[in-house]
């Protein structure tokens, strides 16, 4: 497994790749830029944030499985950009993890995610 720094490092280095992963999961065809690193919203710091024609994408790095607790945390960065952009925006959160723990997968059976626009990537070894 990966530390969050380094994952997070590896991102930044290969930005233009990653976008196109982004764009593919928000289904995003037109520019799209990187705002920053490790962005402080509210009384947290989101990892990355990027940007394009009214939508904003806020991305939380875990190197474990999430936890529901990960979920509340994503949505406060998300509740937060949202009341701070123009009206109308579309705030989407990304999560890059290895996984979800049991009880997460019970949560995602349920929700859905995809109206709420929250995605899941996943990391592997």
């Amino acid at each position: 497994m990966f530390d969050e720094k380094w994952v997070e490092d590896y991102i930044c280095c290969n930005n233009n790749s990653f976008m196109n992963t982004l764009k593919l999961l928000v289904q995003h065809t037109g520019e799209m830029k990187f705002v920053g690193r490790q962005v402080r919203l509210g009384n947290g710091i989101a990892d990355l944030i990027y940007h394009f024609e009214g939508n904003w994408i806020v991305v939380e790095l875990k190197n474990r499985s999430l936890e529901p607790k990960d979920l509340a945390q994503l949505s406060r960065y998300m509740r937060f950009l949202h009341a701070r952009v123009p009206q109308g925006d579309i705030i989407h959160g990304v999560f890059v993890s290895y996984g979800d723990t049991e009880e997460l997968k019970q949560i995602r059976r349920g929700v859905n995610f995809k109206r709420d626009h929250i995605h899941f990537l996943q990391l592997s070894v």
